[in-house]
């Protein structure tokens, strides 16, 4: 029992010093389902830039999901996300779209028609992360 309670201080200050070192804001990015088989993924349902976001720019994301594979993902300067993990997105001026598109429509993709797909997506600036998850339905 006297260990325990030795070692318990210790054991608070390394919990401690990893939450201080993990201060990145958390933000969750906005879902436009467009239609049952399109879906926006945008910062804001303005379509606004936050004011850490430059546009024209590149930013690091990290991406999962079986609609990576079985439908179409792609970026505002239209590179298509092909396969999970960590990328570069172009970030261009707030439009119709800001982050990436997901696309399962009909002869989009490798997916089956009414299969549901699933995308997470965490896009990275200096303090703050971005994040969304969702599911789309092939057409």
């Amino acid at each position: 029992m006297k260990k325990l309670f030795t070692i318990s201080p210790l054991l608070l200050s390394l919990i401690a010093c990893a939450h201080l070192d993990n201060n990145d804001k958390m933000t969750e990015l906005y879902v436009d389902k467009k239609t049952p088989n399109i879906q926006d993924i945008s910062f804001n349902k303005l379509g606004t830039l936050p004011t850490n976001i430059e546009h024209q720019s590149y930013y690091n994301v990290i991406v999962s999901g079986s609609a990576i594979a079985n439908c179409n993902v792609f970026d505002y300067g239209s590179k298509k996300i092909d396969e999970p993990g960590k990328s570069q997105i172009f970030i261009g001026d707030a439009r119709d779209w800001d982050i990436v598109r997901i696309d399962c429509r009909k002869n989009n993709g490798k997916g089956k028609a009414s299969e549901i797909y699933d995308l997470k997506i965490k896009l990275l600036s200096n303090d703050t992360t971005y994040y969304a998850s969702t599911k789309i339905r092939h057409g």
